[in-house]
């Protein structure tokens, strides 16, 4: 990498650390394009190392969330012990099951949840500004959460936060606030698993870009350039969630599903 390309990882951790913190999505989502963009294509580099900068992201939020009381905790572990063991069939399967036809359905879910957060920013009345909101029976809503999540972040490898804030808006109508806690609190454990899981993969020489085959010292040194600009950015991002109005940060996670369903589409990138 050269001192060019290694500058550029600065200001695009930080970038990607203020959207994870503020919106709570996942490091790969926003960090493998951001990556490709600036430095060229090593899809396999990019999402090993998004693994470790969204685990970063997701860790330096916490604090903040927690202190907001922010973290829904019984939809945490009644979500994580269904999405943990969904995401590892899955991310199995999607090696022989066409992800395609799925990934166009959740680009159509986000559009859905992009439209309901845009019309209901019209509303006075709209559930983001009652950061109390009652929370609905957990008891089914959450396992069956889980395996969505798990499933889809599973299947199309995509973070997630990606899929849990939407979900978590529509199937438990959470307050933003509460839906990018919660999704922080319970993705951490996914990241830490599947990057694990990757990194061993990288050990045994079984991840490779254009033949080549991806290191651990080039993904511990892409990290390293990342993290630390990731977590300041990540803190920041969940401040400014907590200070602006509620209407409008959903407004604006509606804004970027948009544009994250188009990407998904196909429609640029």
């Amino acid at each position: 990498m050269d001192l060019g390309s290694a500058l550029l990882l600065l200001p695009t951790g930080l970038a990607v650390g203020i959207l994870g913190g503020f919106f709570g999505l996942g490091g790969g989502v926003l960090l493998i394009p951001a990556l490709t963009l600036a430095i060229g294509s090593q899809p396999q580099l990019y999402q090993t190392t998004s693994f470790v900068v969204g685990a970063c992201v997701a860790a330096a939020s916490l604090p903040r969330h927690r202190r907001a009381k922010a973290i829904v905790k019984p939809v945490v572990w009644r979500t994580i012990i269904a999405s943990l063991p969904a995401g590892v069939l899955l991310s199995l399967a999607s090696n022989s099951v066409s992800s395609r036809a799925f990934e166009v359905a959740f680009a159509c879910f986000l559009v859905y949840v992009a439209g309901y957060e845009i019309v209901s920013f019209r509303r006075a009345s709209h559930h983001a500004d009652n950061e109390h909101a009652p929370t609905p029976p957990l008891a089914w809503r959450c396992p069956a959460i889980g395996v969505a999540i798990g499933s889809l972040s599973g299947l199309l490898g995509i973070g997630g936060g990606t899929v849990a804030v939407p979900i978590f808006r529509i199937a438990l109508k959470l307050p933003i606030r509460q839906a990018v806690g919660t999704s922080a609190a319970t993705i951490l454990p996914t990241l830490l698993l599947a990057g694990a899981t990757k990194l061993a993969s990288v050990a045994n020489g079984a991840v490779a870009d254009g033949g080549a085959p991806v290191t651990l010292s080039a993904v511990a040194t892409m990290s390293l350039m990342l993290a630390p600009t990731a977590i300041l950015g990540a803190q920041l991002g969940t401040h400014l969630l907590h200070r602006v109005s509620p209407r409008k940060a959903a407004l604006g996670f509606g804004l970027l599903l948009l544009v994250l369903a188009a990407r998904m589409l196909g429609l640029f990138g």
